[in-house]
């Protein structure tokens, strides 16, 4: 059985969220292509399709972010990590 972390926080005027397995990892050659629509890194050992990160990128990029594919510090498998900007409106703020 393997292990998945969750995380997120605030740097500056970025939020991110990081998701770190124990798994295999990705190796740094497929770090990029792993986003591509219907991309599996070794089909053998996973199911699915291949979008489930294609789609993750776009929303982060739809929202000015971006997700990237790292290893994993704590787990030695992947880390995925999306970056959004923060975000404050205060057009609606009325000061009294």
């Amino acid at each position: 059985h393997g292990m998945v972390t969750v995380a997120c926080g605030q740097d500056d005027d970025l939020v991110w969220i990081t998701v770190d397995d124990s798994g295999a990892g990705i190796p740094e050659s497929e770090r990029e292509r792993v986003f591509e629509r219907f991309v599996r890194i070794d089909p053998a050992r996973h199911s699915g399709n291949g979008l489930g990160l294609a789609i993750v990128k776009e929303i982060a990029r739809q929202h000015g972010g971006q997700v990237t594919a790292l290893t994993s510090e704590r787990l030695g498998g992947a880390c995925l990590r999306v970056t959004l900007p923060l975000l404050c409106d205060t057009s609606d703020t009325k000061e009294t």
